[in-house]
């Protein structure tokens, strides 16, 4: 039997950007106090690119604060391959009644998100030196990943636990991952590059995977 992918596409609202603002400016103080120590910690354990500055972190984190408007209704979300907590520890800097619970199978990246949480006054982050596959979520979790996996391995490798749904965050080279997985699909596309003209932003954008307990 021939999969079946239906994709919706479409350009993040320009509300969606007006939230985003409001985000930053609201919680200015923690989103300096987590850029500082991700530099800090980058440095010496490579959580992101070597050498990336400030800048590019404070991207970084504006991209992921743009999931927020997806997880408005969401208690639990579950940050696959964290790394250096991108984008889940931005998810729980905007919404504290949010349980974040960020897993990543390299135990020094999960020391390093412990440290951070902690030091910038996070109370909802977790986190879980595990691989993804193995790990088992609060039941109708929603899965965010942040360019840390393609759709397909992430697909098999959560295959039978109870998401709700997938929200990754991606490049453009997310329709060529589509056309691999070997299971009917249905995707939401939402294109960020349209109102955020920055170089950081070409070719991004959020999409997300309705699972059958969604």
């Amino acid at each position: 039997m021939n999969k079946s992918i239906a994709i919706q596409s479409s350009e993040v609202s320009r509300e969606t950007l007006d939230i985003i603002h409001a985000l930053i400016l609201e919680h200015e103080t923690k989103i300096n106090c987590y850029a500082e120590r991700l530099k800090w910690w980058n440095a010496r354990i490579n959580l992101l690119s070597r050498n990336v500055g400030l800048d590019e972190i404070h991207q970084h984190i504006r991209h992921s604060l743009y999931l927020h408007t997806y997880l408005k209704f969401e208690k639990n979300v579950v940050d696959a391959g964290s790394g250096g907590g991108l984008p889940g520890i931005p998810i729980a800097m905007a919404d504290e009644n949010k349980s974040v619970t960020l897993v990543d199978i390299v135990g020094k990246k999960m020391l390093a998100c412990e440290s951070m949480a902690i030091q910038c006054g996070l109370k909802n982050v977790r986190t879980v030196k595990q691989s993804i596959g193995d790990y088992e979520p609060v039941p109708d979790s929603v899965l965010v990943s942040k360019h840390a996996f393609k759709i397909p391995e992430l697909l098999k490798m959560i295959e039978g636990k109870s998401y709700s749904k997938i929200i990754m965050l991606k490049g453009d080279d997310y329709r060529e991952e589509l056309k691999t997985c070997g299971t009917d699909l249905h995707v939401d596309v939402h294109t960020i590059d349209a109102i955020e003209p920055a170089p950081f932003f070409k070719g991004k954008c959020i999409v997300t995977i309705k699972l059958n307990s969604a």
